[in-house]
């Protein structure tokens, strides 16, 4: 697992102490003294829900705010980081018989931490986070947390967990050499976009994807929905990118995720990640076997050409009755009919619902949009046929 200081180390010069400490300076201070003063502190650990885990962070902050459109929107702020692990192990992981210990945003513990970053007070920032750290492991050792983690495991994860994690893992891994992912040619098949969180949340109520079936994602790009899907679903996820530099940090991300699940303590689903075209079948066979097994298949074809589009519809003549293919442009035109001319067609094993996506769902833009869930479903055909006996 990367730990927050170290991700720092390389470009700590773009960071500045936040927070005021007392001055120690003069040994003993002057009675009554409260002058206090800024520095970089020693790292302070976090405890982690796993056993015998917790991460080192760096109580420091970006020396420069950017706006939130801008390019360096992704700048990693390790006091938000602090504050967020927090509050999400005790709203998440804490069981609820323990949760009082630990405050809310009003009261308590959490209350505390909150103040102490406000007015940036590192001395109450630390005793506040050393508290956590007893609490959380005192919690641990309980049959109650035990019970907790399992029907955790059992129930599936919650989306507001699924997206910390996600997000901790990004800024570890992708984040630092997001800009690399942008010099591709414009409106080409390779032009790089992500689904963000919270749509892969409503594909996945959608399709009502389950931990027992196989989802795969054709263009899978950085792995994100790979990895949110493995998480979240807890179901057997496959993934393909034939550009090199996602592919490298869909791997990075794989292997973050997986090391911080571990320090969370919480499973997964198996999860697979290839480079290559999941056009050449000869060259990668993963892709038909994955693709025969398929129970839900994501297409972000937003950028695809007809062309690419019409190869795809080759690919999902393998695809078994029930399979249901996502995708961000139609692969059925609005007027489709079954009849003499198209029956042969791909399109003809189709049926298609159209869903609403709101703003901030996708990178490429804030605006809302439509995606599809095209169902295989071969009967239609079927019963064409058996008419024109």
């Amino acid at each position: 697992m990367v730990q927050s200081a170290v991700l720092l180390e390389s470009h700590l010069a773009d960071y500045k102490p936040y927070f005021e400490w007392r001055d120690t300076s003069q040994s003993p201070p002057p009675t009554g003294s409260n002058k206090r003063r800024r520095q970089i502190p020693a790292p302070i650990r976090i405890e982690y829900p796993g056993r015998r885990q917790s991460e080192e962070f760096l109580l420091v902050v970006p020396k420069i705010h950017h706006k939130p459109n801008s390019e360096k929107a992704d700048d990693y702020n390790p006091v938000h980081d602090i504050l967020a692990t927090i509050s999400t192990i005790v709203k998440f992981l804490v069981p609820e018989s323990e949760a009082d210990r630990f405050g809310d945003e009003f009261t308590g513990l959490l209350r505390a931490l909150t103040r102490a970053s406000n007015r940036q007070l590192g001395d109450e920032l630390v005793n506040s986070i050393k508290e956590f750290n007893s609490e959380l492991r005192r919690v641990k050792s309980l049959p109650e947390f035990h019970a907790h983690m399992a029907a955790l495991r059992s129930n599936g994860l919650p989306p507001g967990l699924v997206s910390h994690i996600l997000h901790q893992t990004y800024s570890r891994t992708v984040a630092p050499l997001a800009e690399t992912l942008t010099d591709y040619e414009a409106f080409s098949n390779h032009v790089y976009g992500e689904v963000n969180a919270v749509l892969v949340t409503d594909f996945i109520q959608k399709t009502r994807l389950r931990a027992d079936q196989v989802f795969v994602d054709m263009g899978c790009g950085i792995g994100n929905v790979v990895i949110q899907v493995a998480a979240q679903v807890g179901c057997t996820s496959f993934g393909m990118e034939i550009m090199p530099r996602p592919s490298r940090l869909a791997v990075q991300q794989a292997r973050e995720f997986q090391s911080r699940m571990r320090s969370y303590g919480l499973p997964h689903g198996p999860l697979t990640l290839h480079q290559g075209d999941f056009l050449d079948t000869q060259t990668n066979p993963a892709v038909t076997h994955h693709l025969q097994r398929a129970d839900v298949v994501l297409v972000n074809n937003y950028a695809f050409s007809s062309t690419l589009n019409q190869s795809l519809l080759q690919l999902f003549l393998d695809l078994r009755d029930g399979t249901q293919i996502i995708s961000l442009k139609s692969f059925l035109p609005r007027d489709f009919k079954i009849n003499a001319r198209t029956a042969g067609s791909p399109e003809s094993i189709l049926r298609v619902r159209q869903y609403p996506y709101f703003t901030d769902a996708v990178s490429w833009t804030s605006n809302g949009g439509q995606y599809y869930i095209h169902t295989v479903d071969r009967s239609r055909l079927q019963a064409f046929y058996a008419k024109q006996v």
